[in-house]
């Protein structure tokens, strides 16, 4: 008898512990709880950070090898949910990337502030809710290629990026900015300043694309080589092509 009660007991707690197990004489489907998390690959001169599941929440925290002065970084191929907040610092402690990233916005290529320190980095992300298809991916720039900057089309949001280049609008290549396709929904501001002009100054290009500007196809002629700062500025955005940015 006593084992009869202990029996129904146990099944009683289950039922309203919410498992869906069986297992008590239940036919019911199993239950499999959702897990998010992520996957790190840390090796040197690549780091890479997958998401598995969906509306992950938590920080990735590493030291990382770097042995170029600039890193490559990819989101792909689409965040479509939550955000992810990405802070890189180089061997010297310098901050060479800062942005977050959320919304739906499309993929992302970039490069990290040129001009780091070779050695070990130290690499934050901190999700939020994160769903994304594809991974982040950080690489060593060990044979260095022109820095562009890169953002897939998609449904977007309200958000800023700052970025930064190494580039030179006097040395007979403009800087191209380009918005294809236009948006159609909010409006997507893009300024760039040259090296010799603080940010804190009137942006020497400053475009803004509405509702209804078919596309954006800009270019900047003046301005030195060095670093140049880029801000791009997403107001309740829905981008209808990609946005591009090179030299």
């Amino acid at each position: 008898m006593r084992k009869g009660i202990l029996f129904a007991l146990v099944c009683l707690a289950w039922t309203f512990g919410g498992s869906q197990m069986g297992g008590c004489g239940s036919s019911s489907t199993p239950f499999v709880p959702q897990v998010a998390s992520v996957v790190v690959v840390n090796t040197a001169d690549t780091f890479t950070v997958t998401l598995v599941g969906f509306g992950y929440s938590g920080t990735v925290d590493r030291m990382w090898s770097c042995s170029a002065a600039q890193a490559k970084l990819t989101l792909g191929s689409s965040m479509v949910g939550g955000s992810v907040h990405i802070v890189i610092q180089d061997n010297g402690g310098g901050t060479v990337y800062d942005n977050v990233h959320s919304n739906t916005m499309g993929g992302l290529t970039v490069q990290t502030k040129p001009g780091g320190a070779p050695g070990t980095w130290h690499v934050v992300m901190s999700f939020s809710g994160a769903t994304w298809t594809g991974a982040v991916v950080l690489d060593a720039d060990t044979l260095p290629a022109p820095d562009a900057v890169s953002i897939g089309s998609g449904i977007g949001g309200s958000d800023t990026y700052i970025f930064h280049g190494g580039w030179n609008a006097t040395g007979g290549t403009p800087i191209q900015v380009t918005v294809a396709t236009g948006i159609t929904g909010g409006s997507v501001r893009i300024r760039l300043w040259d090296p010799a002009t603080p940010t804190t100054s009137p942006a020497p290009f400053d475009q803004t694309v509405n509702v209804g500007t078919p596309t954006l196809n800009g270019s900047i002629t003046t301005g030195g080589a060095g670093t140049w700062t880029v801000q791009i500025d997403f107001s309740s955005c829905v981008l209808g092509g990609a946005i591009s940015i090179t030299n």
